[in-house]
């Protein structure tokens, strides 16, 4: 029998508080077990798929452009479904959607191991597949991301959120591994059918538990709507532009090694199959040893530090990558590299979840996941294309120099954690006095406040309520203007447009403890006797 609320109380609770237990507090709730289990198979999985593809598709075509194109048919689904991905997570049943999504990846690996067996794969009949999989794997990330804040109290959240971690980098060493392993003792098939069989053990997972799914204001809007107002909300919050950046100037660079890996062991290295898990299993080292050190480090070190060093050493790994051929040198750079990976995206994405309410955070997390593996494609495709024309070591130690000149860009971009007021929300708004009730769809609603300014405190209100503004357009207005009067220089009127009744209803629900405070700076801005004066106004059809 399926119980919604067995994730949210733990098995026992002695009130210790040391740092082993609090670490591994997270697994006391059956939930996250359960999907902590699952989410380690999908990833080795997966990245047994990822292995085998690559590797197939070198014994079917030397083109170093078409073994490039292996990454972006991984990558390139979570460009395109990011955003759809994000919605479907706040409208349907998450649980639902990872059973089945990885039925989807169950049937097509399925498929590529009996194409394979009857001797009918192809370079684009292995691409085809391998997207098809990239697809149901870019919904059941977003989905699988933020059902853990479903499953465990926010006081655990940070350890699920590392042991999640470990998850993910424990299956980038396991799963090539045992690709490898098979590829050189039993062949493509059996790598493609073992895949299968772990994600019907996945399918089986999912079919037995079920997470609680939160309240959400969002599900009252039409799937499209809330894909603009996930849009809306990015592009109207200037600080997400700073960590997107950093991680498009990472990226599209650092996907080079990523995407010609399977080149290097081949051509550069000399190895097979087994060789080519042996350098990949290296990065998947270094990624868990590294982010097991990830905390601590961070207690010695800022983000900034950590970002910038972990960037440099991922540009050394690509460097050495294309300079040697010595496997021991390679494997260490490999392995100091991985680490380096996991480091990098680990602090953007932290820093990136922490100043997200909830919500918008699986809309906006999947446009950043949209842009992280969209970086990935684009950056596999051109690295790809490079290597066609130059030779492997050219492209490498170009990739690697252009790496380190965009990690040094980026340290104009300053990275730090979220604080809570910035996503707590304040529900500060006053209920306004209407004659009657506007329905749902009405609209558009049109918002005015007037302010009385002393000509002192012109200048800090001025910049004060356009800092609002910014607020006001992120959570819902189409559009912000503010007015000053011309027959009084202390009056101006702040006036924004909501497209309907029903999504200014949900944009007072979005107001966070962050813009309570904002809006307490712009009252004590204002004087004179009378309160500010808010009206609301509705379009008359």
């Amino acid at each position: 029998m399926k119980n919604s609320n067995i994730g949210s109380q733990p098995e026992k609770n002695d009130g210790t508080r040391n740092q082993d237990r609090q670490f591994a507090s997270a697994f006391q709730y059956k939930l996250f077990r359960a999907l902590w289990v699952a989410t380690m198979l999908a990833s080795i999985a997966t990245w047994m798929q990822n292995v085998g593809a690559g590797w197939v598709m070198l014994t079917l075509t030397p083109s170093p452009f078409m073994v490039a194109l292996v990454q972006t048919a991984v990558t390139l689904p979570a460009f395109i479904l990011g955003l759809p991905a994000g919605v479907m997570s706040d409208l349907i049943n998450r649980q639902q959607l990872l059973l089945w999504t990885h039925a989807g990846m169950f049937l097509a690996t399925g498929a590529l191991a009996a194409v394979s067996h009857l001797g009918l794969l192809g370079p684009w009949t292995l691409l085809f597949l391998t997207f098809t999989i990239g697809c149901c794997c870019a919904v059941a990330i977003t989905a699988r991301q933020v059902s853990i804040s479903d499953v465990v109290p926010r006081t655990a959240l940070l350890h699920a959120l590392a042991l999640n971690s470990i998850a993910y980098n424990g299956a980038r060493a396991v799963g090539p591994a045992l690709a490898g392993i098979l590829l050189a003792w039993l062949g493509s098939t059996a790598v493609f059918l073992a895949t299968a069989s772990i994600f019907a053990i996945v399918v089986a997972i999912q079919f037995r538990i079920d997470t609680p799914q939160p309240r959400n204001t969002a599900t009252s809007e039409r799937a499209f709507d809330a894909m603009l107002t996930g849009m809306r909300y990015v592009w109207h919050a200037p600080v997400l532009h700073a960590y997107f950046l950093r991680a498009i100037l990472f990226m599209v660079c650092a996907s080079s090694l990523w995407a010609l890996l399977p080149v290097v062991s081949h051509d550069r290295m000399g190895f097979g199959a087994s060789g080519y898990g042996l350098l990949l299993g290296a990065m998947g080292a270094g990624a868990v040893v590294f982010g097991a050190m990830l905390e601590p480090l961070r207690r010695r070190f800022s983000l900034d530090v950590l970002a910038t060093a972990s960037g440099l050493v991922f540009a050394a790994a690509i460097l050495i990558s294309g300079l040697s051929s010595n496997t021991v040198i390679v494997c260490i750079s490999l392995f100091a590299g991985g680490g380096a990976w996991v480091i990098n995206n680990s602090i953007i994405t932290a820093a990136v979840q922490t100043v997200l309410p909830a919500w918008v955070r699986a809309r906006a997390i999947s446009i950043y996941m949209l842009v992280f593996q969209g970086s990935m494609a684009f950056g596999g495709a051109l690295w790809g294309a490079v290597a066609s024309h130059l030779n492997l070591s050219a492209t490498l130690i170009l990739a690697g120099i252009m790496t380190l000149c965009g990690v040094l860009y980026a340290r104009r971009y300053p990275l730090q954690l979220g604080n809570e007021a910035d996503v707590t929300p304040s529900m500060h708004w006053v209920e306004p006095a209407l004659w009657s009730e506007p329905a749902p769809d009405d609209g558009p609603v049109a918002v005015q406040s007037v302010y009385r300014v002393r000509p002192e405190a012109r200048e800090e209100f001025i910049h004060a309520i356009h800092a609002l503004g910014i607020t006001r357009k992120r959570d819902g207005a189409s559009h912000w203007q503010l007015y000053r009067d011309l027959a009084d220089p202390e009056i101006y009127v702040e006036r924004f447009v909501v497209h309907s009744w029903a999504e200014h209803l949900r944009q007072q629900t979005r107001a966070t403890m962050t813009d309570c405070i904002s809006e307490e700076i712009i009252r004590k801005l204002h004087s004179g006797d009378q309160p500010i004066r808010t009206s609301h106004f509705i379009a008359q059809k």
